[in-house]
């Protein structure tokens, strides 16, 4: 999270999964051992790393402006446009159930795995919402939230348990 005086950037989820981290981490040392070698195919290796470790998305608040900018970076390269709003009338996180089926290798078997997915939201005053980020751990995504709501001067509403508490930001 980078806070500006004006200006708060939430740095949201990874735009890749797993996977392919663990493919990025093969492929650094990799470009790295090859540089001498055969230098066009390391730096096509080390670039590929790069833009998967470095890949993520956010949401940048400008309050001066009354602008909002849903972004996704690679290589620290931002892209995305901006958008105004007049006023927020609360930021707030709610949860889901999140389903993965996972079939092995050498049968038709599967597993399904359940979790609990935490997503937090900001509510314009014109109705839109714009998603902030997602996790597994509710303390992290209020955390991150209850930042959000302190620079937007609004509440932080829980929208996950039957009887949701509102705290003012």
């Amino acid at each position: 999270m980078n806070k500006a005086s004006d200006q708060l950037d939430i740095r949201g989820n990874r735009v890749f999964p797993f996977h392919f981290l663990a493919i990025g981490i093969l492929l650094l040392p990799a470009g790295l051992a090859m540089v001498t070698t055969y230098p066009l195919a390391s730096l096509v290796m080390l670039l590929v790393s790069g833009v998967v470790f470095t890949s993520h998305e956010g949401v940048l608040f400008d309050r001066a402006r009354g602008t909002y900018r849903e972004y996704t970076s690679y290589l620290f390269i931002r892209t995305g446009s901006t958008h105004p709003y007049q006023g927020v009338e609360k930021v707030f996180v709610n949860s889901g159930q999140e389903s993965q089926k996972i079939y092995t290798a050498h049968t038709n078997d599967s597993s399904t795995f359940r979790n609990t997915v935490y997503r937090g939201w900001v509510k314009l005053d014109n109705g839109k919402k714009v998603f902030i980020a997602s996790s597994k751990h509710k303390v992290e995504i209020t955390r991150k939230l209850g930042l959000l709501a302190d620079f937007l001067q609004t509440d932080l509403a829980d929208h996950t348990d039957a009887y949701p508490l509102t705290q003012k930001g």
